[in-house]
């Protein structure tokens, strides 16, 4: 793509505290998960991703065993996670072994057939994965299974570049309840064919939702516009729902501010000469969404009767739902949801 997209000679050294990739070490104590949480019930998105899962499930009526490929996928996941080029190496140099032996102990593949999940998710950009577990239980406690049925509920998969953080949200999160199977990977979200092949390890087919938190950015300086058109493709690609929080263009200028004072080098240039899309980029990633056959999912007051406008005709312009939409910290979450008719 002619951008300095981050690769396996980069180092994710702790000197940058994340200021130059958005690994940040430290992220979860400063916007605890329960702030999204919290706008994501009371903006009804949350009710609405609910509904829709059921909806789903209703129309699919029974869901039949998964293919034992499953099972081979997720082993050879373990081999191709273990010989990653990030996971070699700790953010502050070390080896980083917990990686790879929170992946077999934690995650090790189940050696039965099994029930196919009530529903799918995946979040992009995971960081070490307190909100990514959040989030699945809180649709796991509200996407309730049959009595009588042991089907897992939620299973989910979360992506981040930092080895590291991978490795705490193995330890963390890699064992919760048979109702709610959740793996962690190592991928760089800039590369195509490790983005992919993260999907591939997982399963074939869609998530049911998709989230992107606060990554956009950082996909978008270090792979430039068409890097980051390319990302959200292949985001929306693989995906039903997508709920996205871009950052906003003032954030740019704050990273390359952090690393200055921290006496770091330069990130590559935001100029809006390079970075065409930050000048509005908030509707430009929304765009190139509504490009991959998505609309804007907008809440009417009644948080009970959700219903959705084409946001390729009627974009919301409500300033009181879309600031009722914005975290504590003035991020806009926005979900997406997929209208083109396409085989499941």
């Amino acid at each position: 793509m002619g951008e300095t997209s981050p690769s396996s000679s980069v180092d994710l050294v702790s000197e940058d505290g994340g200021h130059r990739h958005g690994n940040f070490h430290n992220y979860y104590p400063f916007h605890p998960p329960v702030n999204r949480l919290k706008v994501l019930q009371e903006t009804g998105i949350l009710d609405y991703v609910v509904q829709f899962a059921t909806a789903n499930n209703k129309k699919r009526g029974h869901r039949g065993d998964t293919h034992t490929d499953d099972a081979v996928k997720r082993q050879k996941c373990l081999q191709d996670q273990a010989d990653h080029p990030f996971a070699a190496k700790s953010a502050n140099g070390s080896e980083n072994t917990a990686t790879i032996t929170g992946t077999v102990e934690t995650q090790s593949p189940q050696k039965q057939t099994r029930r196919e999940p009530l529903f799918r998710y995946c979040d992009l950009g995971c960081n070490e994965g307190d909100l990514t577990a959040g989030l699945a239980r809180e649709l796991t406690n509200r996407i309730q299974p049959s009595k009588k049925d042991t089907v897992a509920v939620v299973d989910s998969l979360g992506l981040d570049m930092d080895a590291t953080l991978i490795g705490r949200a193995r330890e963390n999160h890699g064992m919760l309840s048979k109702n709610m199977p959740i793996q962690f990977q190592i991928c760089n979200l800039c590369q195509a064919l490790d983005h992919e092949t993260a999907y591939r390890n997982h399963f074939s087919g869609k998530f049911d939702l998709t989230s992107i938190f606060s990554t956009t950015m950082w996909i978008h300086v270090h792979a430039g516009d068409n890097g980051l058109k390319d990302f959200l493709h292949r985001a929306c690609q693989q995906t039903k729902l997508l709920l996205i929080e871009p950052q906003p263009s003032k954030c740019y200028r704050s990273a390359r501010v952090r690393l200055e004072r921290l006496g770091r080098p330069d990130i590559p240039d935001i100029s809006f000469d390079r970075l065409k899309m930050r000048q509005n980029i908030e509707q430009e990633i929304a765009n190139v969404i509504i490009s991959c056959g998505f609309q804007r999912v907008v809440l009417v007051e009644n948080k009970s009767n959700p219903e959705t406008t084409p946001a390729s005709h009627h974009p919301p312009n409500n300033s009181q739902e879309e600031e009722s939409n914005r975290t504590v910290w003035k991020r806009a979450l926005q979900l997406y949801e997929r209208i083109t008719d396409e085989e499941e």
